[in-house]
């Protein structure tokens, strides 16, 4: 027996082993279902955005549980930004709580429904504020009734409400310098030991440098995000660097921290983008879940408070030519009331040129040569017949 070989003593062993006997490891084929559920499932694919849809090409969705931070230098618009981000989302379902720090959410208020309704508004005449408001309430919006510095307990506490009792789904924090108040500490400390405090370099002193208490705040955000199963995303100012350095990962405040914990880094540049032509745009620098990385253009509208072009292609699609409205209409030929009147008033406008060129040059009255109007399809119309033309629209329209 002591000298049996190894392979044969401990054979019956492994024969009689069960292989599903440790639940820490899982075989492939055990996982090929559990795989394409995972794959196919929307929540794990993500809301899409509509306004800013480049970011469905890098990011593929908006998903929950994820830390976005959005960072850019003073003055790039982040605010602004995240605003139209937000409401993108918000406009496509996405429960949102936003914790407005840096400007009082009435002024929020304010610049969301601009960019809602996609122009400036005047509040003193009820009737418009009404009107545009109307459709601001019916969002999916909540906000914090913080402003400046706030203790970090009392926005996960609101947060944490939010998730449980409206759903909410994605949570904006801005800023997160706000959060850095000393009270936060103390709250924190009363929490960890003094083994977590000796190894993470923390003291329980007030020399506690800002960088350390940024740590302590993004692990905290991120542990939240984890544990309710909501996207948060984080507005943090860079360090200063010079002017014509290119911002990245390191330059937010905190450095590798920041940049750890988070699963998105969007960093608005203001810099010309010669392929986009625009002044701004943000560089996705990193994406964990599919880690594509890229630009999204922005194009800023003064009048609508966006950087996305929503408004300007939705006005374009809108203002389309009398004559791309008549080559798509109806094979029947009958012109719509709108159309009919586009029409019959270029007719008049260039039949009263006609006759005035006649009278001022002496031109024979050629009636019978066709007029080449840029709009009139389906068939062609001359001076002969584009009253009977008219008419037989008209009667084609009132029935």
């Amino acid at each position: 027996m002591l000298h049996q070989n190894k392979s044969e003593k401990y054979a019956s062993v492994f024969e009689t082993a069960s292989r599903n006997d440790r639940p820490g490891i899982l075989p492939v084929y055990e996982t090929i279902e559990d795989l394409f559920a995972h794959l196919n499932d929307k929540q794990i694919q993500g809301v899409q955005w509509g306004r800013f849809e480049r970011f469905n090409e890098h990011l593929k969705g908006h998903r929950p549980g994820e830390l976005t931070i959005i960072t850019g230098p003073t003055g790039s618009g982040k605010t602004t930004f995240v605003s139209e981000y937000s409401l993108d989302l918000c406009e496509q379902g996405v429960r949102t709580l936003w914790g407005s720090f840096e400007i009082k959410y009435l002024n929020l208020e304010r610049m969301m429904m601009t960019q809602l309704v996609g122009r400036s508004f005047d509040a003193s005449r009820r009737a418009e504020f009404d009107q545009a408001s109307a459709q601001f309430a019916q969002l999916p919006l909540f906000f914090m009734n913080f402003h400046g510095q706030t203790d970090i307990e009392d926005v996960l506490e609101e947060a944490r409400h939010s998730v449980l009792m409206h759903g909410v789904e994605h949570i904006i924090i801005d800023n997160l310098q706000f959060m850095l108040g000393e009270q936060f500490l103390m709250i924190w400390y009363s929490f960890v030991s003094d083994a977590f405090l000796c190894t993470s370099g923390l003291s329980t002193d007030s020399s506690v440098d800002r960088f350390h208490k940024q740590d302590v705040v993004l692990g905290t955000v991120r542990e939240f995000a984890t544990r309710y199963n909501c996207h948060v995303t984080l507005v943090a100012h860079p360090r200063k660097e010079k002017e014509e350095m290119t911002l990245s990962n390191n330059s937010l405040y905190g450095g590798i921290k920041a940049s750890q914990e988070a699963d998105n880094i969007l960093i608005i540049m203001n810099k010309y983008h010669p392929r986009f032509k625009c002044a701004k745009f943000v560089q996705i620098t990193k994406n964990r879940a599919h880690g594509s990385l890229g630009v999204v253009p922005l194009y800023f509208d003064k009048n609508s408070l966006c950087f996305s072009s929503y408004h300007k292609a939705a006005e374009q699609a809108d203002s389309k030519t009398v004559d791309e409205q008549l080559k798509q209409q109806p094979e029947t030929g009958v012109l719509e009331p709108a159309q009919l009147s586009a029409v019959e008033g270029e007719i008049q406008e260039k039949d009263d040129t006609f006759e005035e060129g006649n009278e001022e040059e002496g031109f024979e009255d050629n009636r019978s040569s066709p007029l080449q109007f840029d709009n009139i399809s389906p068939e062609e119309i001359n001076y002969g017949n584009f009253k009977a033309f008219l008419q037989q629209q008209r009667t084609k329209t009132n029935v």
